[in-house]
C-alpha cells in the first residue's frame, strides 16, 4: 500500500512541476509583452 501510495505522490508532483512550467512559459512570454509595450509607451511619451 505504502508502494502504491508513494507512486501515486510522484505521478502528481510530476503533474504538478509540468503545470508550473507551462506557467513559467506564459509568465515568461507575458513579461516580454509588457516589456515591449513598455518600451513602446516610453518611446510615445519621449517624442
Amino acid at each position: 500500500m505504502l508502494k502504491a501510495l508513494t507512486r501515486r505522490a510522484k505521478a502528481d508532483s510530476v503533474e504538478l512541476y509540468s503545470g508550473y512550467l507551462d506557467a513559467l512559459r506564459r509568465l515568461k512570454s507575458l513579461r516580454g509583452a509588457v516589456d515591449r509595450r513598455r518600451k513602446g509607451k516610453l518611446t510615445n511619451t519621449e517624442d
